[in-house]
């Protein structure tokens, strides 16, 4: 833990339930949030943009604290200020000797709870999209993506005045697109892929409770984590039918409209499938199973 803490990265595109299984991973023992909700490893202006050359040195340590410090976390209070200012200090001398490392030893002491032991589940935004950074400052990292129906994904509540079903279906396929191209370390020249021994790619469908076990139990395999009755109950009270929303889309198209969207949603999991895009395969199979 000292250098190389055990994190669990769950994402996905929005309103794909990665909330509720990193619920269902923290229910675990062995794991806990992160103990700072300030992404300022996953942040567009934070550790992937310093890395990357494209934020000065000064910019990043001198923008923390208004930035990622306010009340969030352990960097809100007052009592942590000083230890924040001994840790930027401490950050900026060493990062010109080695940035990669400085910035690891950034995380490590602001992001993972002293003498702990236990894993630790973040589900900061857009920690998939920044995977080649994440991968790099923690080698040893996995990985879960949660992916959902593209079609109820474009019926969630939070879009439903925003978009018509037909285009928050290609949205939701280009966030995955986008994610895809960062698990598979194509951005930008680098080459800083996800093993896939240490991605997960979770259907939310597939986990509710009373449903098949074998996806549940393949995910605890891949995050090499035994089965807890705290994990099952959890499941059995929160990833339930009503609660995951399965087929929600059918109430915003019926009759021939309903057609028109699954005919348009079969189309963009094969556009999906023929880029080897890296979640088309769980989606397809669900679909064919589930409808």
């Amino acid at each position: 833990m000292a250098e190389h803490p055990e994190v669990v990265f769950v994402g996905g595109v929005a309103h794909s339930g990665s909330s509720l299984v990193a619920g269902l991973l923290e229910a675990h023992p062995r794991l806990k949030p992160l103990s700072v909700a300030a992404p300022f490893h996953t942040d567009a202006r934070g550790l992937p943009a310093l890395l990357a050359g494209q934020v000065g040195l000064d910019d990043f340590v001198g923008g923390f604290p208004e930035r990622w410090s306010n009340g969030a976390g352990a960097l809100g209070s007052s009592s942590d200020s000083s230890v924040l200012e001994g840790e930027l200090g401490r950050f900026r001398e060493a990062y010109h000797r080695d940035p990669l490392s400085a910035c690891r030893a950034l995380f490590v002491s602001l992001a993972v709870p002293r003498g702990d032991e236990g894993g630790l589940v973040d589900t900061s935004p857009g920690n998939l999209r920044q995977a080649q950074t994440l991968v790099r400052l923690l080698p040893d990292a996995r990985f879960v993506h949660v992916v959902r129906d593209g079609r109820d994904v474009a019926a969630s509540p939070a879009e439903r005045a925003a978009t018509r079903l037909g285009a928050g279906i290609r949205g939701w396929a280009a966030h995955l697109r986008e994610i895809d191209a960062a698990i598979g370390g194509e951005e930008d020249g680098a080459a800083h892929p996800v093993r896939g021994d240490r991605l997960a790619v979770v259907v939310l469908d597939r986990l509710v409770a009373g449903a098949d076990e074998a996806p549940y139990e393949t995910l605890l395999e891949a995050l090499d984590l035994e089965d807890d009755p705290a994990m099952r109950s959890f499941r059995d009270q929160r990833l339930t039918p009503g609660e995951v929303g399965r087929g929600r889309w059918r109430e915003r198209a019926r009759g021939p409209a309903a057609w028109g969207v699954d005919r348009r949603y079969r189309r963009t999991l094969d556009e999906l499938a023929r880029e080897g895009n890296h979640a088309a395969g769980p989606l397809v199979d669900a679909y064919e199973d589930l409808g």
